[in-house]
């Protein structure tokens, strides 16, 4: 009897190994042949990350992720043996799927992209504990604002920052003393014409600049509210670093040399910006959080006193 017994427990431990192994595989391979599925996607987005300076801010995104899911994630309640059937999941993936088939027929690159992290989110969800697929959702859908929309749609939903940054562009060289002449989105002075286009108007880096607000969101310890105030703040710091940057452009072009106002002055002032907004909007997510809870303190004790009367 001790010998079956001990037998018996024996089959039972290699039985469980054997689930767990599988539990591990399943959901690594359903990752996989997203990623197989999606590769053409990820490699032309990754192509347009290298090689546009407005959406350089791409390439680092992943190392981000990676960062978050580890400082995030509880990896010891992954949910590994004691998942359920996702109905969300299975809803995702069927929405994803008729993406993709929109995105072969239509060959846009954006419809794609989408339909990848539609399909990622159902495979996320049907391969963990909600909980934990929850936890690591997040992270991975930051990834979506490498490319965030295409180009035709940014001059329609950004064209007002374009008017506003040449405007206040123009009146703010003038009042630096610079001579200025302004028709529509490009601003003239001597010596130089500034286009203030997407690169320089915010119009694409408004995208980096909110992905940066979601990074700040993702990473910091902040309440709901806060997480929506800096979201929608991040849209206003993003026209006022771009309108530094398109007057400093000036100010060097004029009292300098155009030429200095070109090629590494403009990549190194486009990096400033996401790392200057990135502390900005961090200090602003403080700073609100600090108010709120202020006030949510305030507003608790002031209850109590009213309750205890």
């Amino acid at each position: 009897m001790p010998e079956q017994c001990a037998v018996s427990d024996n089959l039972r431990k290699k039985n469980m190994t054997n689930s767990n192994r599988l539990n591990i595989a399943l959901p690594l391979l359903s990752l996989s042949l997203v990623a197989a599925v999606f590769y053409q996607t990820i490699r032309d987005t990754a192509l347009i990350c290298w090689n546009d300076d407005d959406y350089s801010h791409g390439l680092i995104l992943p190392l981000v992720a990676a960062y978050l899911i580890r400082e995030r994630v509880n990896f010891t309640q992954s949910g590994v043996g004691e998942r359920k059937i996702s109905l969300l999941g299975l809803l995702l993936l069927f929405v994803g799927v008729i993406i993709t088939l929109l995105a072969d027929a239509s060959g846009l690159l954006f419809v794609s992209w989408l339909a990848l992290f539609v399909c990622l989110s159902g495979v996320v969800l049907m391969s963990f504990q909600r909980s934990f697929a929850l936890q690591i959702l997040p992270p991975l859908l930051l990834l979506f604002m490498a490319k965030p929309m295409p180009d035709s749609l940014i001059p329609k939903l950004f064209g007002p920052l374009q008017a506003i940054a040449a405007q206040l562009s123009a009146k703010t060289l003038e009042m630096l003393n610079v001579p200025v002449f302004i028709l529509g989105n490009v601003i003239e002075i001597p010596g130089m014409r500034l286009m203030v286009e997407e690169a320089c108007s915010g119009m694409r880096s408004v995208m980096a600049i909110v992905t940066v607000a979601v990074i700040v969101v993702l990473s910091a310890d902040l309440g709901r509210f806060t997480q929506i105030a800096v979201l929608f703040l991040s849209i206003a710091v993003a026209v006022v670093l771009n309108l530094v940057r398109v007057v400093s452009t000036g100010l060097l072009a004029h009292f300098v040399d155009p030429k200095a106002a070109t090629d590494f002055f403009h990549t190194f002032s486009g990096m400033v910006v996401f790392v200057v907004a990135l502390l900005l909007l961090y200090w602003i997510g403080l700073f609100i959080e600090k108010l709120s809870r202020k006030f949510s303190g305030a507003a608790s004790r002031a209850k109590g006193v009213a309750e205890h009367e």
